[in-house]
């Protein structure tokens, strides 16, 4: 499989290009980050994206199909040795593993866990290693991804398994517009007890994802009522928010609020009580950002 790697100049992170015997594409984005001395990955579980979020320009990519074990395994190994060859003076404890890339990790759930477990069965000096699934809420996963990790965990103690469910709004109707596929199929009050549910067995707090958004119409999802509901759905289901910057200039109508909105969104989060951080645009320059990773491919 052809790899392609590139290097942000403002951040410490790579964008890695697969490309498959098809000429498909699908991408890892490698990051280092110096704070907690860890290498994050953010790893795509598809080609092309089912969900197809108002949004996301990566998720305009057509599905072609799920990935491989094999392919899941290649990014991870791919990621960490990039990584390295960056920071050849670092030397890493920890490991995130992020199924966030390009498609729902929900649809192809057991490859993404094989092909981590395929990754573990080789030694690895990381003192700690965070595995977590992203997903819009597909509440499928978590019958199998608690079999999984039952199965396997004993094997593997310093691995912790985590899920991560993308919200971006805490009104049904509005979200269903955000995602229309499962956004659609389940209410926000089916999927956030069966994730925290999740969250409790992995003994870890549920982690919401939250992208502040202008919509063409002119309205918001960070509006007082909106923050006030996110709060009481955070504070009911014991969660952590992350606050994720939008990737703007990606051909959506779709726009992002001020830095100083976020800081004062996270100050008043925090302020009750709910773990509230922010998702800086980490790789903007290569296109490596939430929701860019197949922009430039598309348009070339």
């Amino acid at each position: 499989m052809k790899e392609i790697i590139i290097n942000s100049k403002t951040d410490p992170l790579k964008k890695i290009t697969f490309e498959d015997k098809h000429g498909k594409h699908f991408y890892t984005v490698s990051f280092y980050d110096a704070k907690v001395n860890s290498i994050n990955l953010c790893v795509s579980s598809q080609v092309g994206c089912i969900e197809k979020c108002a949004f996301c320009a990566t998720g305009d990519a057509p599905f072609v199909r799920n990935l491989t074990k094999n392919e899941i395994t290649e990014q991870i190994n791919s990621g960490i040795l990039a990584m390295k060859k960056l920071i050849l003076d670092k030397k890493p404890e920890d490991l995130f593993i992020l199924i966030e890339g390009m498609g729902e990790a929900s649809y192809n759930l057991k490859n993404c866990i094989n092909g981590f477990l395929s990754f573990k069965r080789k030694k690895s000096r990381f003192r700690r290693i965070v595995f977590r699934i992203s997903s819009a809420g597909n509440l499928n996963l978590i019958k199998p991804y608690k079999e999984m990790v039952l199965k396997n965990k004993k094997n593997m103690p310093e691995v912790e398994f985590r899920i991560q469910l993308s919200l971006h709004s805490p009104y049904d109707k509005e979200r269903a517009m955000l995602i229309p596929n499962l956004g659609k199929k389940y209410k926000i009050e089916e999927i956030l007890p069966k994730f925290k549910e999740l969250a409790d067995f992995f003994g870890k707090k549920l982690k919401i994802n939250y992208m502040l958004l202008n919509f063409p119409s002119g309205k918001n999802n960070y509006s007082k009522k909106h923050i006030k509901k996110l709060i009481s759905l955070a504070k009911k289901f014991d969660a952590e928010v992350k606050l994720t910057k939008y990737s703007e200039n990606i051909g959506k109508a779709f726009s992002s609020p001020p830095d100083k909105k976020y800081a004062e969104i996270m100050k008043l989060m925090n302020s009750k009580g709910i773990m509230t951080t922010i998702r800086d645009l980490l790789g903007s320059d290569i296109d490596a950002a939430c929701g860019m990773l197949d922009y430039r491919t598309k348009l070339n």
